[in-house]
Formats: structure tokens, C-alpha cells, sequence
């Protein structure tokens, strides 16, 4: 693969796999790996629209793709940095005053990349990497572009529509529904990140993937402050009017919902049951 060395296999995903390797140069990347019983023609276009879509993004909170290739077997790769961390995941839930620190950052990342069209579609606690210098957003498999037409409110969808992807609970109403997904969609994940983030419960809380889903579309998460008494109403009303059902009342843009959340009262306390903050 065009001199990279793989060195061992970092994750799975649906999709593909992910190996740390050196780079010819001998920089340490993460090569994504199509998984060979996916080859197809749909999957070989998402891996090139990936690419595409992230070759020219510039903000550290973004990963942008470096290299592109086949490897021996015929298999699409992507070569991203690689960032040293843990995800989201292992770092929470945390303290209100980190929860905003550590979405703040992410959201003027999400903002560099709604200016330029994309919509991650997929962002979850996973998919979020926590290096020395902050928050880090991976993995664009889900990548959609679009153009706005008429202003930050109106955006006409470039792929095609009618695909219900995403990961439960972090997908809106409106993915799992199907419908026109818009960069609203990425707001509604990071407020769903956010209640879980500062209260270590899920919004939407069900027996199975599927009632929680239905629940998701069906109307408004449990009050945060019933689960986490610590955080402040400023903040509460913050993350549930990311959570809004209807796109057009949620944050208008990443920026303004990023300028709200700073906006709020933070403090140190861990959230229920966590000892300590972090």
C-alpha cells in the first residue's frame, strides 16, 4: 500500500478497518481499510466521497484525509493523521464546566465544517478523540454534502436522500425518519452528547435500541435537571433546544449553539454517581 507499514489494528466499524501505520515518510497515520466482504460499487463511491469531502478541511478539530490508494487486494483505503487519545467515550461523562469546554471546541470545528458544505451525519462519543490539544471529529463515512442556496437556513442536499444511517442515540428525528437531513441533524447529536455527557444517561432511554428510537421521534427527552440536579437551568435549556424535534428550533447555526453554551453557568461538580470531576 504504497509503502505503509501497518503496525496493529486500532478498531472496526461497520465499514472498515482501522490500523495505526507509518507512513513512507515514517509519520505515524490511521489507514481505514474497506472490509473486503463490502466491496461494491456503493461502498467504493462513500469511501471516495469521504475523501473528497475531507481532503481540504483545515481546523485541528477536524481529521483531514492525507492519502488515498487500493491495496493489493483491491481494496479503497483512506490515510487520516493519527491522533493519540481516547475517545469521548473513555473520557465521560464530566463535569459541566469540561462538558462545555470540550463541546465548545468541537462545535467551531463542526462550524469550519458546515461552512464548507458537509455534514457529518455520525458524530457520536465515539467518534470524538480526545488528544492533548482538545477534541478531535473522525471518521466522515457518513460524509453528506450540500449547498446553501438561500442563507445558514436553507440547504439543498448534493447526494442522495432517503437512507436511514446514523448511529441510535445519537440520530435525529429526522434521519431516522428518513427525511432531509441539514446540518441541524449534527446540532441534535451534539446536544444528545451533551445530556449524556454531564448527566451519564442516554436522552432517550428505552428497552431496546428500537423503542428508543421511536421514543427519539416521538417528543422531547426526560428534563436533564431530573436526572443530573447540578446542572443549571441555563445550561438544561441549552441542550434541550438542541434536542428540539423540529430542526428549525433547534441552535440556527454550530456558531450561535457553540456561543449559547459558553454562555451558560458551569461548575465542577461530577455528574450523579461519578467520583470526582474530571
Amino acid at each position: 500500500m504504497k509503502g505503509y507499514e501497518l503496525l496493529e489494528r486500532a478498531g472496526v466499524g461497520g465499514l472498515a478497518e482501522v490500523f495505526r501505520a507509518l507512513a513512507p515518510d515514517g509519520q505515524r497515520v490511521a489507514l481505514k481499510i474497506l472490509k473486503a466482504e463490502l466491496l461494491e460499487p456503493r461502498t467504493a463511491r462513500r469511501f471516495a466521497r469521504e475523501a473528497r469531502a475531507t481532503r481540504d478541511l483545515e481546523h485541528p478539530g477536524l481529521c483531514p484525509v492525507l492519502d488515498t490508494g487500493l491495496s493489493e487486494e483491491g481494496l479503497p483505503y483512506l490515510v487520516y493523521p493519527w491522533v493519540e487519545g481516547l475517545t469521548l467515550t473513555a473520557h465521560g461523562p464530566v463535569s459541566t464546566r469540561r462538558a462545555v469546554e470540550l463541546l465548545g471546541s468541537l462545535l467551531d470545528a463542526l462550524a469550519h465544517a458546515h461552512d464548507r458544505g458537509l455534514v457529518h451525519r455520525d458524530i457520536t462519543p465515539s467518534n470524538v478523540m480526545v488528544g492533548a490539544s482538545g477534541p478531535v471529529l473522525i471518521d466522515f463515512g457518513l460524509v453528506a454534502s450540500f449547498a446553501r442556496s438561500a442563507g445558514e437556513a436553507t440547504w439543498t442536499r448534493l447526494t442522495a436522500t432517503g437512507l436511514v444511517l446514523g448511529t441510535p442515540p445519537y440520530m435525529a428525528p429526522e434521519q431516522i425518519e428518513g427525511e432531509s437531513v441539514t446540518p441541524a441533524a449534527d446540532l441534535w447529536a451534539i446536544g444528545a452528547i451533551l445530556y449524556w455527557l454531564v448527566s451519564g444517561r442516554p436522552a432517550f432511554v428505552a428497552r431496546s435500541t428500537t423503542l428508543a428510537m421511536l421514543e427519539t421521534v416521538s417528543g422531547p427527552p426526560v428534563p436533564l435537571r431530573r436526572h443530573a440536579p447540578h446542572v443549571h437551568p441555563s445550561l438544561e435549556a441549552v441542550v434541550l433546544g438542541a434536542l428540539e424535534r423540529d430542526p428549525t428550533r433547534r441552535p440556527p447555526s454550530a456558531r450561535a449553539f457553540r456561543e449559547a453554551l459558553l454562555a451558560t453557568h458551569v461548575c465542577d461538580e461530577p455528574p450523579p454517581g461519578i467520583l470526582g470531576s474530571r
